[in-house]
């Protein structure tokens, strides 16, 4: 799986057709993730500039008014002293799902460097330096990541967060699209502690 992972990732920067995730607004901005040619760090007044339709709310965040279907599901959120965006938030909503899957994010960002379990079965954050990603596979037995797993949020952050931090049984290193389990027992071998409950090739 690691190979064909590799191998589409490769296609998909071949192949100029737009994908999924910049059809939807997200992309790269200077080597950064962006939303709509916005990223994390960008001048507050250049972000509301260039989203005239958004409300700003009490708490300084800018969000869509609820007919703009298109931008519902996008909040900026601004600095302490409201100089620049401090995170930009994407999160799913029942009549309006995020419409992209661990596949796409996979093909337009490779590989994360760096995965976290969740407490909840079939959440799993993966981690890259300037964006983390939730997702959900609530919808396999197993709760095994798979190409279609669907996103239940998303954040791009202006912070560049560490991708070699310590593993512990529910954070390491990127391993593919394996098993919560597996990702589990994997990390724990890692520090040193073997579990003989599922195999691992």
């Amino acid at each position: 799986m690691g190979i064909f992972c590799a191998l589409a990732v490769g296609a998909g920067r071949l192949d100029r057709t737009p994908s999924k995730l910049e059809v939807f607004g997200l992309d790269l901005c200077d080597g950064e993730p962006c939303f709509r040619g916005v990223k994390a760090g960008t001048d507050w007044v250049i972000v509301k500039k260039a989203f005239p339709q958004g409300v700003e709310k009490e708490t300084y965040d800018l969000g869509a008014p609820s007919d703009m279907l298109d931008l519902q599901q996008i909040e900026f959120f601004p600095s302490d002293n409201h100089k620049i965006a401090e995170s930009i938030q994407v999160t799913t909503k029942a009549a309006n799902p995020i419409p992209v899957s661990a596949g796409d994010v996979l093909m337009q960002y490779g590989p994360p460097c760096y995965v976290e379990l969740g407490d909840i079965p079939g959440s799993m954050t993966i981690i890259y330096p300037k964006m983390t990603v939730q997702l959900n596979m609530i919808a396999s037995d197993d709760h095994h990541l798979q190409l279609n797993s669907a996103i239940s949020g998303l954040e791009i952050h202006n912070y560049l967060r560490q991708c070699h931090e310590k593993t512990s049984a529910n954070s390491g290193p990127w391993h593919g699209f394996i098993s919560m389990e597996e990702y589990r027992q994997r990390n724990l071998n890692e520090v040193g502690i073997v579990q003989s409950n599922v195999g691992i090739p």
